[in-house]
């Protein structure tokens, strides 16, 4: 993806060059970034399959949220910290509006189309994914928990992401988890200096987390 990200938010839209390359094919398109509609087009001057989707989704929820939460910049510029902006933005395909398959018709956002792909599809050896691979696990995770009444919920080690990558991953899902029940929360264990995982709690009333929590680790991942 290329094109300056300076003066990126503004009255009028924002254009970059997306060049996509795999094995088998090469395209070059555009992406347009329209704050007064909040939507973001992308022209690859065909439909894109499911695979090429993902994979350019990825990489724009990569370079315009993921980067910025990093860095630290998009919580202290703009609106609320956690707030994801760019991710709550329709996303269209140019060559699919006019489909009358229903389901492309009903506008999405970036991140509800992210969060529709299963974590096991999500490549953890890409830089663009590694985060979402992560998140996407533990919404899997703390969903299957809940089922068996479980109020707090160990998730996933996190040794495959860097620090910075921990504190994208701890936002987004925090953000997330918000967003869906009101009364779960994302938590350090303990307080650790580093930490490589955390605790997912959920309850419609205040649940003490014993001491030992912090000491353990989790074995398997959804088993």
């Amino acid at each position: 993806m290329y094109g300056s990200k300076r003066n990126l938010y503004g009255v009028r839209p924002k254009v970059f060059k997306v060049v996509f390359k795999n094995e088998e094919t090469k395209l070059e398109g555009s992406l347009e970034i329209n704050f007064i509609i909040d939507e973001i087009t992308i022209d690859m001057g065909r439909a894109l399959t499911e695979v090429e989707e993902i994979m350019i989704l990825t990489q724009i929820f990569y370079d315009f949220c993921l980067q910025e939460v990093k860095l630290g910049i998009l919580g202290e510029i703009f609106l609320n910290k956690n707030d994801f902006y760019l991710a709550k933005f329709i996303v269209k395909d140019k060559y699919k509006e006019d489909s009358t398959d229903e389901e492309n018709t009903i506008p999405e956002t970036l991140l509800g189309k992210l969060l529709k792909v299963k974590s096991e599809h999500y490549d953890q050896n890409k830089k663009s994914q590694r985060v979402l691979a992560n998140v996407k696990m533990s919404i899997e995770l703390i969903d299957k928990k809940r089922e068996n009444g479980e109020k707090y919920i160990y998730l996933q080690d996190l040794d495959s992401l860097s620090l910075l990558e921990v504190k994208a991953y701890h936002q987004l899902l925090s953000y997330i988890m918000k967003v869906v029940e009101e009364d779960g929360e994302v938590i350090h264990p303990k307080r650790d200096i580093v930490p490589r995982r955390l605790i997912y709690k959920y309850s419609d009333e205040q649940v003490d987390i014993p001491n030992e929590i912090g000491t353990q680790w989790i074995e398997t991942i959804l088993d």
